[in-house]
This record gives C-alpha cells, structure tokens and sequence, in this order.
C-alpha cells in the first residue's frame, strides 16, 4: 500500500507542476518541450542538453534522451528527447518522447535485475556456477550468447561479460511469478507520472509476452526479460529503478520535488552495495570503459536492441537502439544519468560501431563532464569503490 500511495503523490505533483513549453529545433533536431517549469532556467538541464546534441553529432543517432535523477530522492534533475527528421519520418504520424515513454527494449541493461534478485533472494550465491552454453533452447526459441564464455559462469561473470545465456538461465532459476514481482517492486510494471502528459499513438510489441511461447504452453518472457529482449521500457523507468538498487536499496520514485518520500526496501544494503562493485567494475575494466569520467567514479553499464517503426512488430535490419545507465560517485551514488541514442553510428578501427558500449556510453560520459560541475560540491572523489 506504501508504494501505491507513493505512486499517487508523485502522479499529483507530476500533474500540478507540468507546464510544458513549445518544442525547439536545432540543427540536431526538435527538442521536445520540456515536461516541468524546474528545467527551463536550470543549468543541469542546459549543460545535459548542450552534451546530448553534441553527443548525437558525432554518434550521427537521429534520435537520443537523457535522465539524470537524484538516486536517493527519485527527483529529476534533467530530462531531454531529442529526434531528427529521419527519426520522425521513420515513426510516421505517430510520435513519442524518447525519454518518458516505453517504446524501446532496453537491451542488457536489464540484466542486472535478475543477478540482484538471484543474489538478494538467496537463489544463487556468488561462488555459484552456472551452466552458460553457447545456446541455449527454450522451447523453439534459442538465445545465443551475445561473446564468447566459459560453459559455466558466477552471476559476476554473467553481468560483466554481457551473457544473455547466462542472464536468462537465472531468469529461469527465479521464475516468471518471483521476476514479475521483483521488477513490479522496483516500477515497471506500471506507467511513469510523465506518460500522461506525452501520451503515445506507438504500441510497443511487448514481444516476450506475445510471440516467444515454449512447445509446452509456458512463456519464455522471463528469460528475455532478462537481458532487455523481452518488454519495453522508458528512461524514465531505468533510471527510477537504478537509482532503487544502488541506493542502497530503497525504492523511489520518480519526481520533480527535491523531498519526495522513498518507498519500501527492495534489496539488501549488503546487495546494494554489491552491485556498485559491479557497475564501478564494468565501467573501470569492462565493456563500459568509454563512460569513465576523470574525478567522479562512474559505474555503469550498457545495452543495444534493434529497432522497429510505424507500430510494425518486425525490426529495422541494422537499425539499433542503444542505452546506457551511469551512476556517480560509486563510492556513494548521488546520480543516475540514463543516455539513449536511436541508430547511432560511430566509425572506429575502419568499423562501425552500433552498441552501446562504443556510442552511448561515450555520450553519457560527455553528459557527466557537463554536469557533474552543477551537481556536486566535492569533485575528488577517488576512482575506485571503497
């Protein structure tokens, strides 16, 4: 019931204080207006916006979002939806802001949910091995192993090397029902407070509770669920349930009010401050390396799907989108910044580069620089969680 009621106030005070402005176009594209009155003058929001155009300049994305949100009092401080004509015309006559509604899977960014909830739960332990091999069937569906693993990995090993194979293999030792509840604790089984606002003619294909059925009547959602091929999310929510799990493990909600009450408790201290390990790591020695920022600590992590448009239910060929979920300092989170960008392409190493790792979290990195300054007093914050 504390959650419910939680979810009502902020709603109020999201409907109180909305007071959109007129979109505005730059030579990156229109900027959505902005969904409350704190953010015009702010110069978080200034800064966020500057380091997003910039960031989509150089990634060539025709659509991006950032999120920056309070971890211990669910309050955003910045949100931003950017898109180009090609990103428009490529929706049709139906639009969406990029940051609010749940249009996009999110990729494997989610794949921290079912490593907290296996960890917390007392599912799995950490010295636990699970059988990770290059496929996996479920039914006559088969997922793959996004890179090369060993054949049995520790949850720490399956977030860090990005294992679907493995994320979904915990999925299954949770099961659906506990999953379902777990991520309804931390918000996403229920719309955001801005959806209203923005609403949406976009249907999300919800795939992993619609197409993916196993041969003996059982829905293979949680296991897709697991590593962001399953349902759609938003920014927004990312960015809630993040902050939930980092901050020590105390649901918030997302507001615009600087004391907006948390809610329950939805992991352990000892989880939470697990799972800033894990992000620090990522960022320092993973696949996240792009998203460090000198001076702040970030952790992070990032994820890539593909595309679809025009409410079809069939994807974009190469067209990808891709996220990435930052936190700072790690030693003891006060923000998340979730950074999305739509069909980014970054030429590297005379390739180019679509995911997450080498586009989004390059931007978010360029988000922070921008920020931190605003939102910090103390910016020698050591690099490493203590």
């Amino acid at each position: 019931m504390k959650n419910i009621i939680g979810v009502i106030v902020a709603a109020a005070h999201f409907v109180v204080a909305c007071t959109p402005d007129q979109t505005t176009r730059t030579d990156v594209g229109v900027i959505d207006r902005l969904p409350h009155r704190s953010l015009v003058s702010s110069p978080v929001q200034a800064a966020a916006t500057e380091a997003l155009l910039e960031g989509m300049r150089e990634m060539n994305a025709s659509g991006g979002a950032v999120v920056i949100m309070d971890v211990n009092t669910g309050q955003i401080v910045s949100l931003l939806s950017v898109a180009n004509d090609e990103a428009k015309a490529r929706t049709g006559p139906s639009i969406y802001n990029r940051a609010i509604n749940p249009v996009h899977l999110p990729g494997s960014v989610m794949a921290i949910f079912p490593v907290a909830q296996a960890l917390d739960q007392g599912i799995v332990d950490r010295d636990a091995l699970i059988e990770t091999p290059e496929v996996l069937e479920v039914g006559s569906y088969r997922i793959r192993a996004f890179s090369e693993s060993n054949p049995q990995s520790t949850a720490h090993e399956i977030f860090l090397n990005y294992s679907h194979v493995g994320a979904a293999q915990l999925a299954r030792k949770i099961g659906l029902v506990r999953q379902r509840e777990f991520l309804a604790s931390l918000g996403f089984n229920e719309p955001n407070p801005l959806e209203s606002a923005y609403p949406t003619e976009v249907t999300p294909p919800f795939l992993a509770t619609s197409k993916y059925v196993t041969e003996d009547g059982k829905i293979a959602a949680g296991m897709l669920n697991a590593y962001g091929q399953g349902d759609t999310t938003s920014p927004v929510h990312l960015a809630a349930a993040y902050a939930s799990l980092v901050n020590g493990g105390m649901r918030v909600f997302p507001t615009f009010r600087e004391d907006q009450p948390v809610g329950d408790r939805v992991i352990s201290v000892e989880t939470s401050l697990y799972l800033r390990e894990l992000l620090a790591e990522m960022v320092q020695n993973g696949v996240g390396r792009l998203a460090s920022v000198e001076g702040y600590a970030v952790g992070g992590t990032g994820g890539t799907a593909d595309m679809w448009y025009n409410n079809a239910v069939n994807f974009a060929g190469e067209q990808t989108v891709a996220t990435f979920v930052a936190a700072f300092p790690m030693s003891a989170p006060e923000y998340v910044v979730v950074t999305l960008l739509e069909d980014p392409t970054y030429l590297a190493d005379g390739e180019l580069k679509r995911t997450a790792g080498w586009t989004a979290a390059s931007v978010t990195a360029g988000v922070i620089e921008a920020v931190g300054p605003y939102l910090v007093e103390n910016q020698n914050y050591i690099q490493s969680v203590n």
